[in-house]
Order: structure tokens, then C-alpha cells, then sequence
């Protein structure tokens, strides 16, 4: 028997992809690899909100402003599950 930590989130999805044990992730990455199998599924499930925001001097930044709504447009697909 042995133990597994880390506090490293892609050092355990890589623990998780590689069948090391049972573990957490976020749904939107584990449905783009085959080999996480969902456990619990019905009886576990966490939501949490994701906020995009930036501080209220940048707004009339141009450059600031397009990533500010290329990631809120990408970040929204990627939720949905495009």
C-alpha cells in the first residue's frame, strides 16, 4: 500500500489519468480525456462560479479590454461544453 499527495493540480490529474486512484477534477477537463471514469457522479458534485473581472482603471485599455471579452466569450463555450 502506499500514499499519494500533492497539492499540484496537474500533478494529480496526471496521478488521476494514470489510475494512481480515486480523485477530484473538474468535469470540463475530464471530459476531454478518456481516461478518468466518473465515480460517484450522482451522489458527488460540486459547482463552483467563475467570475471574470478586471480592475475598474483598465476598462478604457483597448488591448485589456479585448482579452477581457476574448476570455469571458472562450470561458463561456468552454463551460458550456462546446
Amino acid at each position: 500500500m502506499f500514499f499519494f499527495r500533492s497539492d499540484n493540480d496537474l500533478a494529480q490529474f496526471a496521478a488521476l489519468k494514470c489510475g494512481v486512484g480515486i480523485g477530484g477534477c473538474q468535469h470540463g477537463i475530464a471530459r476531454n480525456h478518456p481516461e478518468p471514469v466518473p465515480v460517484l457522479a450522482k451522489v458527488i458534485r460540486f459547482e463552483l462560479d467563475m467570475w471574470v473581472v478586471m480592475h475598474e482603471d483598465m476598462r478604457s485599455t483597448t488591448r485589456i479590454k479585448r482579452l477581457f471579452d476574448h476570455l469571458n466569450t472562450e470561458l463561456s463555450a468552454f463551460l458550456r461544453g462546446r
